[in-house]
């Protein structure tokens, strides 16, 4: 038997189960991506058997390019992702029925809110890699 005298999401029907899915997974799989991908294109040129080298394979020497466009697709992605659950969290604000409005009360709320943390936090984490990628050296360690 239920207490509630509405329900409990009554904009739910405005955030759909593949919306929720995108506005909270795509920040962090956009940063492993770029971890993932972007390690393996900066370091294998450098390290490919078990030795470092000093300069990269030959032919290999645009991967720091590829990487760098990697980092900023990615970064890209995460950051709509956070914009997309900003416009989320702005559309269902006033989801519940009485005079207090709480920013995390409600389910849509709570995960435009959510969606909004992950996507610009992992903006962020996704643009730090950048100074790394700058500062450096690409193969001498």
């Amino acid at each position: 038997m239920s207490t509630l005298s509405h329900h409990p999401a009554p904009k739910g029907n405005r955030l759909s189960t593949a919306r929720t899915g995108f506005l909270l997974v795509t920040g962090p799989l956009a940063w492993l991506a770029q971890i993932c991908i972007g390690d393996s294109l900066l370091s294998w040129p450098c390290f490919p058997l078990d030795t470092r080298l000093e300069a990269p394979v030959p032919g290999y020497d645009g991967t720091r390019v590829i990487a760098l466009v990697l980092l900023l697709l990615c970064a890209a992605l995460a950051a709509a992702s956070g914009m997309a659950a900003w416009r989320t969290l702005r559309a269902v604000m006033d989801e519940t029925e009485d005079d207090h409005v709480h920013i995390g009360r409600g389910r849509t709320r709570f995960i435009a809110m959510w969606g909004m943390i992950l996507g610009f936090g992992f903006t962020i984490a996704t643009l730090v890699t950048l100074a790394g990628l700058a500062l450096v050296p690409r193969c001498v360690g």
